[in-house]
């Protein structure tokens, strides 16, 4: 198991803090367990074979060999560039599934609408509703502004966290 680089801990305590600490979790858990090593050309040829030979009907289904991949460890910058676009793509899959979450909900809200009006016409993307998704528990809110506001500011996460990674690499502060 690698040693985790110290130089990540300003990053994953501003991810705790910031309340994202299942990110931090996540991050620590993908450097811990590295990146699985690759299979050969070789074996993934023979393994396209054996499913396209089994799909004619030429063969037996292909026999499973289950083998231990050995994890190459991320050490130092790699542990540093993982990170970064660690939480580029997770934030950015996050936003994206919230936004995809609430346009559906627009949808449904606004076809309800409809029915209970008994008006005929479809649903349009220009008709809207408001929607709001609150965490049980939690003064914790999410919105279509706020969506469409988190994804316009996706660029600039991306170009923050690449430079903390850049000046971390080169020992700036």
């Amino acid at each position: 198991m690698p040693k985790i680089d110290l130089r990540l801990l300003p990053l994953i305590e501003t991810l705790v803090g910031s309340g994202a600490d299942w990110l931090a979790f996540e991050i620590l858990d993908g450097v811990r367990s590295g990146r699985p090593a690759e299979h050969s050309e070789e074996e993934v040829r023979e393994a396209y074979e054996a499913v396209r030979s089994f799909r004619r009907n030429e063969t037996p289904p292909p026999e499973l060999k289950i083998r231990e991949t050995a994890e190459e460890p991320l050490a130092g910058d790699e542990q540093i560039d993982f990170a970064a676009r660690y939480v580029i793509d997770r934030i950015s899959e996050a936003i994206a599934m919230e936004n995809a979450s609430l346009q559906q909900l627009n949808r449904i809200a606004i076809a309800s609408q409809l029915n209970a009006n008994s008006e005929a016409e479809e649903a349009s993307p220009e008709r809207s509703t408001s929607i709001n998704i609150r965490l049980e528990g939690t003064d914790i809110f999410w919105n279509q502004y706020q969506a469409e506001e988190a994804i316009s500011r996706l660029p600039e996460l991306k170009k923050v966290l690449l430079e903390w990674g850049q000046s971390i690499r080169s020992n700036e502060q």
